[in-house]
């Protein structure tokens, strides 16, 4: 199992933070290094239970996460668990609480990878966390530039 985390302080309060994270039709714009280029999902609002697929390019292969919501806590919490069309499971949460004027943000990723994948897992960590860090980073400048 690979397991990552990932923190960062926003200049926007948890509500407007958690509108974003929780906005899964809205991740190509801003989960660029992590891959995402589409999302399919039924119209209305997402609850815990809810499912949804993200549709994924990385390294150049094509691939879906069909995805279930797992928690989803306005303003403090937003989860999901998925299966990846090349066979491993994730998780992802995302913990936010409010810090001084603004909201610190706790990511936290777990992949359970099959077979021979699972040798690779030291290069596959370091790449996630890479992922996170451009993404995250670019999240915080689009949110707070919104403020602004």
């Amino acid at each position: 199992m690979i397991e990552v985390a990932w923190s960062i302080s926003i200049g926007r309060i948890p509500d407007d933070v958690f509108r974003h994270v929780a906005d899964v039709d809205r991740y190509p714009d801003w989960q660029r290094a992590t891959g995402i280029v589409g999302v399919e999902r039924p119209d209305g609002q997402l609850a815990v239970g809810s499912r949804f697929v993200l549709e994924r390019v990385v390294r150049g292969n094509r691939g879906t996460v069909d995805c279930e919501v797992t928690a989803f806590d306005p303003g403090e919490r937003f989860a999901f668990r998925g299966h990846d069309s090349a066979g491993f499971d994730v998780e992802t949460e995302i913990d936010l609480a409010p810090a001084g004027a603004g909201t610190r943000l706790d990511w936290r990723f777990r992949m359970t990878t099959p077979g021979l994948l699972s040798l690779a897992g030291g290069m596959l960590r370091r790449e996630i966390l890479a992922a996170a860090e451009t993404d995250f980073t670019g999240l915080k400048r689009m949110l707070e530039q919104v403020a602004t």
